[in-house]
């Protein structure tokens, strides 16, 4: 005997690769968990570059701190804080922190705007 199946049954569903998970394409409890824990993890990754990004500058600027303190020469300390700045813009874009980025670039550009070096 041949085992048939009726014909108005789904066709069998194809998964689909989706954030390295195979999640099949129709729409059920199993697929929806799956979405859900997906999002959930990629939420989690993102608070956790924000966090570590957050560590990393609370670090650096208190480190920095204690250098500029024992600095005589005003524009030592502008260049070694420029530097600093144009670092965590690299460490946030590394961890992917927008919100940091567009700040510390928008303080580098209003710093430029207000020093003018050799303009006037």
């Amino acid at each position: 005997m041949k085992n048939t199946e009726d014909a108005s049954s789904d066709p069998p569903t194809v998964p689909r690769q989706s954030g390295g998970f195979a999640v099949p394409s129709s729409r059920g409890p199993l697929a929806d968990n799956a979405a859900k824990l997906e999002a959930d993890l990629a939420s989690e990754r993102e608070e956790r570059c924000e966090e570590r990004f957050i560590w990393i500058a609370v670090v650096f600027i208190l480190s920095a701190g204690h250098v500029y303190a024992s600095m005589d020469s005003i524009w030592a300390f502008l260049v070694l804080f420029l530097l600093s700045l144009i670092i965590l813009i690299g460490i946030a874009q590394r961890l992917g922190v927008d919100w940091a980025v567009q700040s510390v670039g928008w303080l580098m550009h209003w710093i430029a705007n207000r020093v003018k070096l050799g303009d006037e």
